[in-house]
């Protein structure tokens, strides 16, 4: 399984209300969800393992070349200048080929159940992170930097666990449902 947390290095991602980028974030969700995973008996690959950039193709390369099975990506929305930070929030996961939809609803619909967080559903997009189809791919945006209350959970490292453990949960679910 190939973890690939977000940004790094240069690139901070979003950036939350008292200037926490979201890369940090990212990484923080990455680590633990790369333990978990390797608890559960997962050979594990990690894009970066502390504050360095790694380019997005790079990203994609090294996924293929370890022949993983499964990428996530995991990130934290941003907002669009002048949308809602108080209605426009939750957490979503984008896949592309149709091979990653079960895995993106089984994901989305764990996290929508375990963290409380609105669900802001899946959806088909293209981005270089989630359009490959082997290994099956997605990124999970988990939570809105911008939005006040999802960000100081984001902050929280018993939350990140939460996050890595339901994101986990839904990989494993996923490893069940396609072998039935």
């Amino acid at each position: 399984i190939f973890v690939d947390p977000g940004h790094g290095g240069v690139e901070n991602g979003a950036i939350g209300p008292t200037r926490t980028a979201e890369k940090d974030i990212n990484l923080a969700i990455s680590r633990y969800l790369m333990k978990y995973l390797e608890d559960e008996g997962a050979n594990v690959i990690i894009s970066r393992i502390d504050d360095h950039q790694v380019g997005l193709y790079d990203r994609v390369k090294n996924a293929k070349d370890k022949n993983a099975l499964i990428s996530v990506s995991i990130h934290n929305n941003a907002l669009p200048i002048g949308k809602d930070p108080y209605k426009q929030h939750g957490t979503e996961v984008h896949y592309y080929n149709d091979n990653a939809k079960l895995l993106a609803e089984i994901i989305q619909k764990d996290m929508v159940e375990n963290l409380n967080f609105k669900d802001n559903g899946i959806h088909k997009s293209s981005f270089a992170l989630n359009r490959s189809t082997n290994p099956v791919s997605v990124l999970v945006e988990c939570a809105y930097m911008i939005n006040p209350e999802e960000y100081t959970r984001l902050r929280n490292p018993i939350v990140q666990k939460q996050i890595a453990k339901s994101i986990k949960n839904g990989i494993k679910k996923y490893i069940i449902a396609i072998q039935d």
